[in-house]
């Protein structure tokens, strides 16, 4: 082969391939966005990458995040390895899925992006369900099932439930969007009604609907819901929904504080006592008081003027993060990029999850293999997304790819106050998206719109 064939060649890699459980040391050539050759043969390309003693497996695909089209967000993103983000969760969404997919394609966009319908923004709020303390009526639920069909014809992958920002809605409201997401073939992604202490009476409800309806469940940012302590307890009633033949699968993140716009019923009276925390675990990392801690008057007042603020809440236990990821049909997520936040602003998880979890899982505590981790930030994703050319290494799959070196690789990425949430990490040295160099020896390449929307 010329060297015309190749856009890309990357040299020498140590090629995770979690699919088949081996590693290789193989030559990978790429060709207009997709992988065309791996092979032990010394082909030659336009760009060419030794990767060394580096990992190379698929980009990190990111379930559970807010990026929804925010550049700054998805630089963040991209830094740590995140080749393709799932966003519109949590219940929120653009209110039109089309038209939001449109306009990324029509300006570029730095990564991939996949979207959920948000079940707050994207369909209550449009038929008139402002009020997320109350139930909708029944012409309002035929509505938002009328709008759920039109935003999987525009190629929404999933819904996304908050049922602790919509508290409000009734088991039938909830039953009937999941039975639209049933004969799809798509998921939910739930965040649970009640999460801390009272996560065990709020997970049935999601059983009792899987059963009836046969929808797929993932449950999303999984340690931020009950790690309080209890996690040994809520990962068997996981098994125990598996073994009974429900399809659920989850995603966690890798931090003890979790983030959400403090004008939120997640912030309701009874949450400190949920969570076993008080005022002094939170602290405000927009706005006005960004960097500071609370104390009541600052919280009375950030939830009557300042609603949007977004607020960080030290409520989960170290340890029960560790078990969540080990779980097996655990993903890893970064939650990232909740409220936008500009630079210098914001959560850690935004910049740093995926480093982190390599770093200490893998690298420090030696937790689970390399080749687990891998499939937990790629493969297992894709599985549950029903992505067939994302998350893996094979010919004829989109060229999403990062090469990091796990002797170096180490999150940089701290809480406001204490240094740079947005930092970026080390150990990154090559990501490419769709064929595209986006980080280059560890650089960053600014105006290279390389990514794709996924519309399924």
């Amino acid at each position: 082969m010329s060297v015309k064939d190749f856009d890309v060649v990357i040299k020498n890699s140590n090629l995770i391939n979690p699919e088949r459980q081996f590693t290789l040391i193989k030559n990978i050539g790429i060709k207009d966005g997709k992988i065309i050759a791996i092979t032990r043969e010394d082909i030659k390309g336009r760009k060419e990458i030794d990767a060394g003693s580096s990992v190379v497996c698929s980009g990190f695909i990111d379930i559970h995040a807010h990026v929804d089209g925010e550049s700054y967000s998805a630089e963040c993103m991209v830094k740590q390895g995140v080749t393709t983000s799932v966003g519109g969760n949590c219940g929120i969404s653009p209110a039109n899925t089309e038209s939001f997919f449109d306009d990324l394609d029509t300006r570029g966009f730095i990564l991939n992006q996949a979207m959920m319908v948000g079940h707050l923004s994207g369909l209550r709020r449009r038929v008139g369900a402002d009020n997320p303390y109350i139930p909708a009526t029944p012409q309002q639920i035929k509505d938002m099932v009328y709008l759920l069909e039109r935003a999987f014809e525009q190629g929404a992958i999933g819904l996304s439930f908050s049922l602790a920002y919509a508290p409000g809605a009734s088991f039938e409201e909830v039953m009937e969007l999941s039975k639209i997401v049933a004969k799809y073939g798509r998921f939910i992604g739930i965040h649970l009604r009640y999460d801390g202490w009272k996560w065990m009476e709020s997970i049935n409800e999601f059983v009792q609907i899987a059963r009836l309806t046969g929808v797929s469940l993932h449950i999303s940012c999984f340690a931020y819901q009950a790690g309080m302590g209890i996690m040994e307890q809520v990962l068997k009633v996981l098994d125990k929904a598996r073994q009974e033949g429900i399809d659920v699968t989850a995603d966690s993140g890798m931090y003890e504080a979790f983030a959400a716009p403090i004008g939120t019923p997640v912030y309701d009276d009874d949450c400190f006592e949920r969570w076993g925390c008080g005022y002094k675990n939170l602290i405000a990392v927009t706005g006005k008081y960004a960097g500071m801690r609370c104390n009541k008057e600052i919280f009375e007042e950030l939830r009557e003027k300042y609603k949007e603020d977004v607020v960080i809440m030290f409520a989960c236990k170290r340890k029960d993060i560790y078990k969540a990821l080990l779980w097996d049909y655990m993903m890893v997520s970064t939650d990232g990029a909740v409220g936008h936040p500009k630079p210098g602003c914001g959560h850690p998880q935004s910049a740093g999850t995926f480093p982190k979890f390599f770093q200490k899982m893998v690298k420090e505590k030696k937790m689970i293999s390399l080749t687990e981790a891998v499939r937990k930030a790629t493969l297992l994703p894709v599985q549950r997304l029903g992505l067939e050319n994302k998350g893996r290494i094979k010919e004829g799959a989109d060229a999403d790819i990062v090469i990091f070196d796990l002797g170096k690789i180490k999150d940089k990425a701290d809480y406001l106050g204490t240094g740079r949430p947005d930092a970026p990490p080390e150990g990154i040295n090559y990501v490419i998206i769709n064929g595209q160099v986006v980080v280059d020896n560890g650089e960053f390449k600014k105006g290279v719109l390389a990514g794709k929307t996924i519309r399924v």
